[in-house]
């Protein structure tokens, strides 16, 4: 599973990667810069802990996840064109974790509105994918002027060009159109954007424990400064902080199990 941490600047994409990997990444930095630092995991596995407990095998092995903090996204969408090696990195991923502000900034004027904020990136996929598809479209009708392929497998793909176009102009993401196997392995290599999961994090304030979205996407709320502070402890200390704090698990557990 390869997970990619986006956000705009100054959300606290390396605050949660931190979090979540127990990395130390200077965070605030590199604002609008193309960087992606990236660590594979073992996804948690109660289950299978519990197993190996009681019947002590020479070797355990987890399922592995690898987190990719990404920088690079940065003003209103719609209104920069996303750098192409920026697209290159966006679309090597499974999945993407959006972190979205929802803490004052004294850098930042106004409100954090992370709603707001979900909608601008939603658009920016649209945006991007609706091109994409846009060019394929041009691509398509090259061939079939020029007899290049069967018209049968042309008029196959002009018609499932057709159903994304209108739904991208309908502003609906990809990832909720019904596909075939056939269909599916057409658009394996566009990096439509739209077409990829995506977990909406919610990045809080000490004080604030849940930020709830106006959306039916997966949504998480996480302290991403206190969860980070937590995370770099030694275990032991950072049970009993997560107590305290009435955390009930690490943040990585939990972003994995909305991530599924």
């Amino acid at each position: 599973m390869r997970l990619g941490i986006i956000g705009r600047a100054g959300a606290g994409k390396t605050t949660l990667f931190n979090s979540l990997t127990g990395s130390e990444l200077p965070v605030g930095q590199g604002a609008g810069q193309l960087q992606v630092n990236s660590a594979t995991l073992d996804i948690p596995d109660p289950r299978l802990k519990s197993l190996s407990d009681l019947y002590q095998p020479k070797k355990t092995t987890y399922a592995k996840a690898t987190l990719s903090d990404i920088g690079g996204l940065q003003g209103e969408a719609g209104q920069a064109e996303l750098p192409g090696a920026l697209l290159d990195q966006l679309a090597q991923m499974e999945a993407f974790l959006l972190v979205l502000k929802g803490f004052e900034d004294p850098s930042s004027p106004g409100a954090p509105d992370p709603d707001r904020d979900l909608a601008a990136l939603e658009t920016e996929f649209l945006l991007r994918d609706l091109l994409r598809v846009e060019s394929q479209q041009g691509r398509l009708a090259e061939e079939r002027q020029k007899g290049a392929r069967e018209r049968g497998a042309i008029d196959r793909e002009a018609g499932l060009l057709q159903r994304l176009a209108e739904s991208l102009g309908q502003d609906r993401p990809l990832r909720g159109l019904s596909l075939t196997p056939e269909d599916e392995r057409t658009l394996g290599g566009w990096g439509l954007l739209s077409r990829k999961p995506l977990l909406a994090v919610v990045n809080c304030e000490e004080e604030r424990a849940e930020w709830p979205l106006q959306t039916s996407l997966p949504q998480l709320s996480v302290r991403g400064k206190l969860e980070m502070e937590i995370a770099q402890l030694p275990a032991e200390e950072a049970q009993d902080f997560r107590r305290d704090y009435g955390i009930a698990e690490p943040a990585l557990g939990r972003v994995l199990r909305q991530a599924e």
